[in-house]
């Protein structure tokens, strides 16, 4: 019997590091394009706020479904939720309190990075 030569597939030898830069890459570009959106999102909430809190509101939750973002994103997005829920109670509607662990985040952030009256505003 005799012996063939057959080419054996020894993987992605060499292409190692290039991949995890290219896969890192990725990533990063995806969590710019998160935060980006989210940012968007809680801009067009903060509008809302005063003229429609049911809207902003629906913004804020749409924002919540990219996250993780990044601290300072989510701490925002903490305060203009606390908003929305205080604009509608003063229109006699009842939504929905932050979540214990979601406020914690946002204290956090604001006590490290906070201006007086972002710390001011998330007691």
């Amino acid at each position: 019997m005799n012996k063939v030569d057959v080419p054996v597939f020894d993987g992605m030898k060499g292409y190692g590091r290039t991949g995890v830069f290219l896969l890192w890459l990725a990533l990063g570009m995806c969590t710019a394009c998160t935060d980006y959106e989210v940012r968007r999102m809680e801009d067009e909430a903060e509008r809302q706020i005063t003229i429609c809190p049911d809207s902003a509101r629906t913004l804020l939750e749409d924002a919540a479904l990219l996250f993780p973002a990044s601290d300072p994103l989510h701490a925002r997005w903490c305060l203009l939720s606390g908003m929305v829920e205080d604009e509608m109670r003063k229109n006699g509607r009842y939504g929905h309190l932050l979540p214990v662990n979601e406020w914690l985040r946002a204290t956090a952030c604001y006590d490290r990075k906070g201006t007086t009256e972002e710390q001011a505003q998330i007691p």
